[in-house]
């Protein structure tokens, strides 16, 4: 009697052991398959520099009428059909690049230096204030500086316009000569070009610069891109859009991901009405700024934007984490992708992939010139240096 009383014992024992390992394997099948689900960040951190069409400021790259010049490791170069001349050395890496036909522009150090095409010579300028953008249109070019004011958290922004290998003009002074358009906008004219400022503290900011309708230009001024359409501002943020007097919810940006995220002038192209616009999600509890770091990405999506139909549609969104978008081309109607093994082409709706390019780097930067994306491996103490151009 007292052996099967042991043996049920045993048996109600065995059977709870078997339970409780049974739950015990369930569970950490479950775990393990959310730790299998997980998707990981990229391997590569992604710097879009520029973009065809951009409105920003190039980095790595400048182009007049017949030149292209790059900025790789420790010097400036022309480049043409895979080929390199050096131009001159530079003292460290460079932030800015800009040109016409006479002289070229660069930032060092936050140092702004001018160099003569035809002789090689640079020439320190000396300008107040740290660079914070440039541009140029045919023989024109803009240099905006900013310059921190002894109170607290306020600046004062100075625009300088250079003809060919002409002295720098300050322009801030026809802001004066203002036509308001808004409470908060105001423009000024100077030969072909409208500036445009925006009113802050009773400080008038230039924030963009257009020829006509031909050209925009903008730098980013409080991390939003000012465009001049149809006689309108359009201001953009994360997720909506001042255009005149309206300000609408751009719900697609919303519905990719609910992160931190936005564009950036030099990641985005006026085509006509519509703005086509490269958007970067950061993880919001680490902060969030332009092409964040690779373990704080987590999505890239492209859209475009018509102010005056008030439309924000959203033309691609990588399906994975680890893909991100390194440029586009509206003309060609292509994307460049950056997958950890390597840069991809294909077309806006994802189809006809094909590999340009293997990758083996942690940092990569992406200009978009003459047709061309640029492709530069970038270093932990700010260098570039040149890897190839892709199509």
């Amino acid at each position: 009697m007292e052996n099967l009383e042991n043996q049920s014992a045993l048996s109600v024992f065995d059977r709870k052991r078997k339970i409780l390992l049974c739950l015990v394997l369930c569970v950490t099948v479950v775990l393990n398959g959310c730790i299998i689900k997980r998707e990981p960040y990229p391997k590569t951190t992604c710097n879009v520099c520029s973009v065809e069409g951009m409105i920003g400021s190039h980095n790595y790259m400048c182009q007049n009428e017949t030149d292209t010049y790059l900025y790789s490791k420790d010097g400036i170069y022309k480049y043409k059909d895979g080929n390199m001349e050096l131009l001159v050395r530079t003292a460290g890496f460079v932030e800015y690049m800009v040109c016409n036909s006479k002289v070229l522009y660069y930032v060092c150090y936050d140092e702004l230096y001018r160099v003569c095409l035809d002789t090689g010579i640079g020439k320190n300028m000396n300008e107040s204030g740290n660079v914070v953008g440039m541009s140029s249109y045919q023989e024109d070019i803009f240099i905006v500086t900013e310059e921190v004011s002894s109170q607290k958290d306020e600046g004062k922004d100075a625009v300088y316009y250079y003809h060919l290998d002409e002295d720098g003009i300050l322009l801030n002074d026809i802001l004066d000569k203002e036509i308001t358009q808004s409470e908060d906008y105001t423009t000024a004219k100077y030969r072909e070009y409208i500036i445009g400022g925006y009113k802050e503290n009773e400080h008038t900011r230039v924030v963009l610069v257009k020829a006509e309708e031909k050209w925009n230009y903008s730098y980013d001024y409080n991390a939003l891109v000012y465009i001049e359409m149809n006689n309108n501002l359009l201001r953009l943020d994360y997720a909506e859009y001042v255009y005149g007097a309206q300000k609408e919810k751009m719900e697609s940006v919303l519905e990719v991901e609910d992160y931190g995220g936005r564009t950036t002038a030099s990641h985005c192209a006026i085509v006509g009405e519509e703005i086509y616009m490269l958007y970067q999600y950061g993880d919001k509890y680490q902060g969030y700024g332009e092409n964040p770091a690779a373990r704080f990405k987590k999505r890239d999506a492209f859209f475009v934007l018509n102010p005056e139909k008030q439309a924000c549609k959203l033309i691609y969104a990588p399906k994975k984490r680890s893909t991100q978008i390194a440029g586009f081309s509206v003309e060609k109607q292509i994307l460049y992708l950056l997958e950890d093994d390597g840069i991809y082409r294909c077309d806006f709706d994802g189809k006809n992939k094909k590999k340009l390019l293997d990758n083996h780097y942690e940092e990569l930067s992406f200009e978009y010139c003459d047709g061309k994306l640029f492709v530069f491996f970038s270093s932990d103490n700010g260098e570039a240096e040149f890897l190839a151009a892709v199509e």
